[in-house]
């Protein structure tokens, strides 16, 4: 049997990591705890552009998770209620 590639290995977990970050922020109730799980989705894409050999887009890509995690707060915080805004209250 042969042995699996390290990319390969690679590749899996990185896929992995950002579907399941994808799920936190599709789940996650809690404003700030959604924008850490986007920016562990947005971190394992970029390890995946790494991956593939495209070092150029990876500047890019980062600024752009910069804005879009700056975007997603401030209008979270604008759009948000504040009684819902406190961390053990869950419900709607």
């Amino acid at each position: 049997m042969a042995p699996i590639p390290l990319d390969f290995i690679m590749f899996v977990t990185l896929a992995g990591l950002a579907i399941l970050g994808s799920l936190g922020v599709v789940f996650s109730r809690v404003l700030v705890r959604s924008a850490l799980w986007l920016l562990g989705t947005l971190c394992s894409i970029t390890g995946l552009f790494i991956l593939m050999g495209a070092e150029q887009v990876v500047p890019i890509f980062v600024l752009v998770q910069i804005v879009g995690i700056c975007t997603l707060l401030v209008f979270g915080a604008v759009l948000a209620d504040p009684k819902n805004m406190q961390e053990g209250d869950t419900h709607e």
